[in-house]
């Protein structure tokens, strides 16, 4: 009901499970152009930072959000093979 949701009409609400599905996929295309552009060791450190294991992996979103970022920024700094 809106009016629970403090609305009057119906509208559309997030889901968090589809916002995790959205950034698997968004982690998945940054993982390909890592490793399109030579950088699957930076893309593996990361990852081995951020999840050392299948249990012991972070849990809070800064240190995604950090590896995110440096993968980013990494890619962006690099020329795509043949150019």
């Amino acid at each position: 009901l809106p009016s629970r949701l403090g609305g009057t009409r119906p509208f559309p609400v997030e889901s968090i499970r589809l916002k995790l599905v959205r950034e698997a996929i968004q982690d998945r295309s940054l993982l390909e152009l890592a490793e399109e552009r030579g950088l699957a060791p930076l893309a593996a450190r990361l990852a081995d930072r951020i999840a050392p294991d299948v249990r012991g992996f972070a849990r809070e979103s800064g240190p995604w959000i950090t590896a995110r970022r440096e993968l980013m920024t990494a890619i962006a700094s690099r020329e795509r093979p043949g150019d």
